[in-house]
């Protein structure tokens, strides 16, 4: 399935196929776009080791460049070091919630000004960056794995979705219904529609987002016990 054919398909079940249409040509494709990123964010559905596997790490600069697509970092390295960097939010820095071996590098008073090779990343200290902690002393690239959403916006014209699962395009249409049910207007509004195919929506994304947490989980191991 492409865009324009779920766009074409979302137009046939909720019956707005004359013109003049009650949702526009930019409100159907704004929806779908909305779709494929609800649907991410609510399942980590794309988890991605190259997109950004070359990040600038320079010398003297404690900033690295962060993309908005990224919605979690699942692992971090210095290509040049060979050493992982953890990734961190501000309020771990010298707190008790710092992993047991950062603790006696970095406290409440000292981080900020610390040199040496990064140990760990900090992902909400600034839009659009991550403050390396200590300060690199030399060049580097950072290599992540990550969570993220969709590489582009699904626009009228688009060649393919980046989901690739038909049965996971097609559940795209309760998103975009409940988008399109919940325009504040008097031919289109229709809370009880909305918040109908929201629910159902929601219900398949927890279930893929099980399925795909059993996946990505680690291999049980057996345990046999002696006669």
């Amino acid at each position: 399935m492409t865009p324009d054919d779920l766009h074409e398909w979302f137009r046939s079940q909720i019956d707005d196929v004359v013109t003049p249409y009650l949702w526009s040509e930019d409100e159907v494709y704004a929806y779908m776009d909305s779709a494929q990123k609800a649907f991410a964010r609510q399942t980590d559905y794309f988890v991605d080791s190259t997109t950004y596997s070359g990040l600038t790490v320079t010398a003297g600069n404690p900033s690295v460049v962060l993309s908005d697509l990224i919605l979690k970092i699942r692992k971090a390295r210095l290509v040049n070091a060979k050493t992982y960097v953890e990734p961190v939010k501000l309020y771990d820095i010298g707190t008790r919630n710092m992993p047991d071996d950062y603790r006696n590098l970095f406290s409440s008073s000292n981080w900020e000004d610390l040199t040496g090779v990064p140990r760990c990343v900090i992902t909400d200290m600034n839009v659009g960056t991550g403050r390396l902690v200590p300060i690199p002393v030399a060049n580097d690239t950072l290599s992540l794995s990550v969570v993220r959403l969709p590489l582009t916006d699904l626009v009228p014209g688009a060649a393919l979705f980046e989901l690739a699962d038909t049965e996971d395009q097609r559940m795209l249409f309760h998103w975009m219904a409940f988008k399109a049910y919940s325009k504040q207007d008097v031919d289109t509004y229709d809370p009880n529609t909305a918040d109908n195919h929201r629910g159902i929506f929601t219900a398949y994304t927890d279930k893929r987002s099980r399925e795909f947490r059993r996946k990505r989980s680690p291999a049980a191991t057996t345990t046999y016990g002696g006669l």
